[in-house]
């Protein structure tokens, strides 16, 4: 097995990606904080999120079904395809966009009549200011909740990769060293084929090879790092 296919075989099986890897340290003290201050938000973030997802997860189930119903179909269909998330991306926000006006309807009737409930006669008359504010709010909550929800999916994911670091990984040196080993030959693939494939290569070259002999390795490393995130995701 060549060296880029022991690195990210081990990172896959791990569940982990080059820059968790990569942005992991040596120090104990300052990752203990990075792993207090990733809880902290993503019970901060849980707390907010948490009344909008109960309330939207019943519309998600139907939309993740649907559209999985609709990746089977379209792979049974095409010769083409392989895993059909274009099909499932496209059908969840066509689906999205028959499925949440009733829904927005549906939560706006609840919340009107929920008010009516709790106030009083001499009080009826405001319950058309909250449902004015329920109008504007609900649209703006949703939009936070899925930001908050997307935060706080990042800051489990730090937690889950720094305690994997810290305590599965037996020596984390040697797993760097093999990270060092491929980039190494990264630069010595794109060294050698870049001019062949590439005009005036060494002119346009985003990293010349004087500027990799004074860079700093976060920068370099950056850069790295983001390729090959790209590569997964492609």
């Amino acid at each position: 097995m060549c060296i880029r296919d022991s690195y990210h075989s081990f990172l896959r099986q791990l569940r982990l990606s080059d820059s968790e890897l990569r942005n992991f340290g040596n120090q104990w003290l300052p990752e203990i904080v990075n792993i207090a201050y990733s809880f902290v938000m993503a019970l901060v973030y849980f707390l907010f999120a948490l009344p909008g997802l109960l309330l939207t997860y019943p519309i998600g189930l139907i939309i993740r079904r649907l559209s999985e119903k609709e990746r089977k179909k379209a792979l049974a269909s095409s010769e083409v395809k392989i895993t059909g998330k274009d099909v499932v991306a496209s059908h969840k926000v066509v689906t999205s966009f028959i499925i949440f006006p009733p829904a927005f309807f549906l939560f706006f009737t609840i919340h009107h009549f929920f008010m009516k409930y709790i106030l009083n006669d001499a009080q009826d008359k405001y319950v058309r200011y909250y449902d004015a504010l329920f109008l504007v709010w609900w649209p703006f909550y949703l939009y936070t909740m899925l930001i908050a929800g997307d935060e706080l999916k990042y800051h489990l994911q730090a937690i889950r990769a720094k305690l994997v670091l810290t305590l599965v990984v037996g020596n984390l040196s040697e797993l760097k060293d093999l990270r060092q080993s491929l980039k190494d030959k990264v630069r010595e693939f794109v060294d050698k084929y870049g001019a062949e494939v590439v005009e005036n290569f060494n002119e346009n070259r985003i990293i010349s090879k004087q500027d990799i002999k004074q860079k700093n390795d976060y920068e370099i490393d950056h850069a790295f790092s983001t390729l090959k995130e790209l590569e997964h995701y492609s």
